[in-house]
């Protein structure tokens, strides 16, 4: 479980601290509460990651597990926003730094780092200890194994990727909406998809699209699932456009329909 917070909240200080939040109609201080006994992963703490955990954080969840396999590196710093100069001289894990730096913005936070590749079937007690995951990985190996360990479990999860000026999101219920099989049944062939590194990425690009999984994430936190926006997000920061792309449940799907797992039976060469 997340290390245990360093202090116990002050209820007063507590009032003061979310009122912003809580005078939001749909939050509430029913909903404040709901969403700081909740529990959230962020499997990926690259640009995304890093922003979504922040405003995560910074809104009161109970809880955060946060996972990456790297460390911290220099071309990570224009865009990863939880990390400084001095983690990247000190060579320190992105999951061991991102989580020292939540908590030094919350001391009441319980948050866990998990620095290291996930099987499969770490993968299935992360969601089994989650409310909810966000993704903020960087490949599609990840991404079918998130997919695949939410319909096991039944646990939501929020797909995000960003890359040049270009980002999409789709918030996903298993059961009852369309998994991430039935709309890209297919991943892509390794080295054929736009990658961070292959087309680059401007940081705007990563904290929109964390700021849009974030809200959804605080809907669905707070008791208000209802809110979730359904269907695949797109947006466009080169024209200034966003699209709602409408997406229907496969009733084919191999995945969500046939009961397949085929990421869980690959074995994973790229992590978070």
């Amino acid at each position: 479980m997340p290390q245990e917070p360093s202090r116990d909240p002050n209820p007063a200080e507590q009032a003061s601290r979310y009122s912003r939040q809580t005078a939001l109609s749909w939050m509430g201080v029913s909903g404040q509460r709901a969403l700081s006994r909740a529990t959230a992963s962020v499997v990926g703490i690259g640009g995304l990651g890093c922003a979504s955990a922040h405003i995560l954080a910074r809104a009161g969840i109970g809880r955060l597990l946060v996972v990456d396999r790297d460390v911290v590196e220099t071309s990570n710093l224009h865009r990863q926003i939880l990390y400084t100069e001095s983690d990247v001289s000190q060579r320190l894990p992105k999951a061991v730094a991102a989580a020292r730096r939540l908590r030094a913005m919350r001391s009441d936070l319980a948050v866990k780092p998990i620095d290291g590749d996930l099987t499969p079937d770490e993968m299935l007690a992360l969601f089994e200890d989650s409310d909810l995951v966000l993704d903020g990985s960087d490949n599609h190996e990840t991404r079918y194994l998130l997919n695949e360990a939410s319909l096991e479990t039944g646990t939501p999860w929020i797909y995000a990727g960003a890359v040049a000026l270009d980002a999409n999101s789709m918030t996903i219920f298993p059961g009852s909406g369309p998994c991430l099989c039935c709309v890209f049944p297919d991943p892509p062939e390794p080295g054929s998809a736009p990658t961070c590194e292959s087309h680059g990425v401007l940081a705007p690009a990563p904290v929109a699209i964390a700021a849009f999984q974030s809200a959804e994430a605080l809907k669905i936190l707070s008791g208000r699932p209802d809110l979730a926006i359904r269907g695949l997000v797109h947006l466009d920061l080169m024209a200034g456009r966003m699209r709602r792309l409408s997406v229907d449940r496969d009733p084919s799907c191999p995945c969500c329909a046939g009961g397949l797992r085929p990421a869980s039976r690959v074995p994973q060469e790229n992590g978070p």
